[in-house]
């Protein structure tokens, strides 16, 4: 029991907002590689430019799959230029 009481404390500290809405424009898409913070893992950053024209990093982690059918998508989006709209991601940070 307090070690979730722990968790709950930090991730308020963190400034956490989960089911963020984005919507906008894919303008960059980077391969699958080795996460540098995580040994065992990967992950990909996507770039979206919404309607305020702001730069939004996305930035997904994988398990050790090498497969994402998100990361997929985003790609399609990239080369068809079409817009996207996220639902249910986590904000981290003030910026």
């Amino acid at each position: 029991m307090k070690r979730s009481f722990n968790t709950i404390q930090n991730s308020n500290n963190m400034n956490v907002k989960v089911n963020v809405l984005l919507e906008g424009i894919v303008v960059g898409v980077t391969d699958i590689v080795d996460s540098h913070s995580d040994k065992k893992g990967k992950c990909w950053i996507a770039l979206i430019c919404d309607v305020n024209q702001n730069a939004n990093r996305i930035t997904k982690y994988l398990s050790l799959k090498s497969k994402c059918s998100l990361h997929l998508k985003m790609l399609e989006y990239l080369n068809n230029q079409t817009g996207i709209k996220l639902n249910k991601l986590k904000f981290a940070g003030d910026k």
